[in-house]
């Protein structure tokens, strides 16, 4: 095994471990938000989460416009992060209805973005992100594995989704695959944090906790998996297929 292959397997056993870990420390505080939740303080703490939702959601149907309207601000100025924003929709909608408002913003985000790149190019993108990331992504040029890539990638938890999508169109992909490609990725991930506000919304401590962890389960095999899917070599370079 090379020293490059010891750095990489070395790094993914510190995620990991540092997943573990993470993993007690919410056990443990959910024993004890568990005990607190039992008593009197419990039951104010439940009543002031629930008067939160009320007001987050008081705006009737107008906020579920401007939910949709915050997730595109999200992806193109990274002003909130799209992990803490999903779980504010499940905290205010619900699963389901943070599930949709989220799917409806990706849908209008992600179009948007991909019509400006196309129309625009770099002047766009850099007026949105730094393009210096742009030389990670290159491997997604290969269009043998293009379209599997730019999926997995949308999946994985922890990706840079945002600059993904800036990215996504210098790759000749069509538009409208990379709408549906970047939407059905994003969905699992999107559905587990709305999950996860929902349960919190309804004081259910060890429902969110399991959500957690099944999120933390997830990024823990994405790291394994990851390189295996990128590193795929293609049936045939674009130069043999020419010849």
């Amino acid at each position: 095994m090379d020293a490059e292959k010891k750095k990489s397997l070395r790094n993914k056993l510190l995620i990991v471990v540092g997943l573990i870990l993470m993993e007690i420390v919410i056990i443990i505080m959910a024993l004890v938000m568990d005990r607190i939740y039992s008593g009197e303080k419990g039951v104010e703490l439940l009543e002031t989460l629930q008067s939160y939702q009320d007001k987050l959601s008081g705006f009737g149907f107008w906020s579920y416009p401007v939910m949709v309207l915050a997730q595109i601000l999200q992806m193109l100025l990274a002003i909130i992060p799209g992990g803490p924003l999903a779980f504010l929709l499940g905290f205010m909608f619900g699963t389901v209805g943070g599930a949709v408002v989220g799917t409806i913003g990706n849908i209008i985000g992600t179009a948007m973005i991909v019509w400006a790149v196309n129309r625009f190019g770099m002047k766009f993108v850099n007026m949105f992100c730094n393009s210096k990331g742009f030389e990670k992504l290159k491997f997604l040029h290969d269009p043998h594995k293009r379209d599997l890539l730019i999926f997995v990638l949308f999946l994985i938890p922890g990706t840079p989704k945002d600059l993904i999508t800036f990215f996504a169109p210098f790759t000749k992909a069509k538009p409208s695959r990379i709408v549906i490609l970047a939407t059905v990725g994003r969905l699992p991930a999107l559905i587990l944090s709305t999950s996860i506000g929902d349960t919190l919304a309804e004081g259910n401590i060890w429902a969110t906790v399991i959500l957690i962890t099944v999120t933390m389960l997830i990024v823990g095999v994405s790291v394994f998996l990851k390189d295996m899917v990128m590193n795929r070599k293609p049936a045939a370079s674009v130069e043999e297929t020419e010849q």
